[in-house]
């Protein structure tokens, strides 16, 4: 969990925590199932481009289509350079 950090804003880590939890509610996946994806699509990406992980923003949307119940991501990923090959 979050914790407040000497001088932190007791209202900006509530903030974070709520946030936590409704990605978890509306996504059904866990912060550290999350953390995880986010971390192995770092790896991929890395193989290909040079990435650093805090330049990766996951997205992670629950809708439905009918009688399914979809999870819908989107990875804005900000490459810095190519690698070679």
């Amino acid at each position: 969990m979050l914790r407040s950090k000497r001088g932190e804003n007791s209202g900006r880590v509530a903030k974070e925590r709520l946030k936590n939890v409704l990605r978890e509610d509306r996504t059904q996946m866990s912060a550290a199932t999350i953390a995880a994806m986010r971390a192995d699509i770092v790896e991929v990406l890395s193989a290909y481009a040079q990435v650093k992980d805090a330049d990766v923003n996951l997205y992670l949307l629950r809708g439905s289509a009918g009688d399914e119940t979809r999870l819908m991501m989107e990875a804005k990923v900000g490459v810095r350079s190519r690698t070679a090959g």
